[in-house]
């Protein structure tokens, strides 16, 4: 929330499951998608990793996610 705050975005809706997670966010016109989705998944995994540290050397070699999305 605290992402989307400072990009003027809304998170409409989320669902998590054990390995994945979606959300719907609304977000003004003139951000381009692929940057709004790369701030989200940078956020998320930055937040993660500093919540949970051993999990950033332990998985995906300091990764968290894939690079897709779906529009």
């Amino acid at each position: 929330n605290k992402l989307c705050a400072e990009w003027d975005c809304a998170v409409i809706s989320k669902a998590f499951r054990p390995d994945h997670y979606h959300l719907f966010v609304s977000f003004p016109h003139v951000i381009v998608i692929a940057n709004t989705v790369k701030v989200l998944k940078w956020g998320t995994a930055r937040w993660l990793f500093q919540l949970f540290r051993p999990i950033k050397k332990r998985f995906w070699g300091g990764y968290l996610g894939a690079a897709s999305y779906y529009v």
